[in-house]
């Protein structure tokens, strides 16, 4: 059974004819990947600002949680020190401004 369309039918249910925001199969695309980023971050910070957030602090890390039996650290392993290498004025000035001292 043959139905008739209207003129522009067929352009309607075609997948270009979709607006870029409603086509997800068009912004999962490797080549926008540039674009999501950019959204998701705009995302963020219009929330922050609605909920009246100025600033923020990130920190970067692992966020698991060891296990019990490997949470226990030896006395020695905390009393370790960064290498010398990670040393340079900025990290002197900020554990100056922390009440840290300094590692040299």
């Amino acid at each position: 059974m043959n139905v008739p369309m209207n003129d522009n039918e067929r352009q309607r249910l075609s997948r270009s004819y979709l607006l870029p925001v409603e086509d997800t199969e068009f912004l999962l695309r490797d080549e926008l990947r540039g674009i999501r980023f950019a959204l998701e971050y705009s995302k963020a910070e219009l929330l922050l600002r609605e909920w009246g957030i100025r600033s923020t602090v990130i920190v970067f890390g692992s966020a698991r949680t060891p296990w019990p039996n490997s949470a226990r650290v030896s006395p020695t392993s905390t009393s370790r020190r960064a290498p010398s290498a990670a040393w340079s004025p900025s990290a002197a000035a900020l554990s100056r401004t922390m009440g840290a001292p300094a590692t040299t």
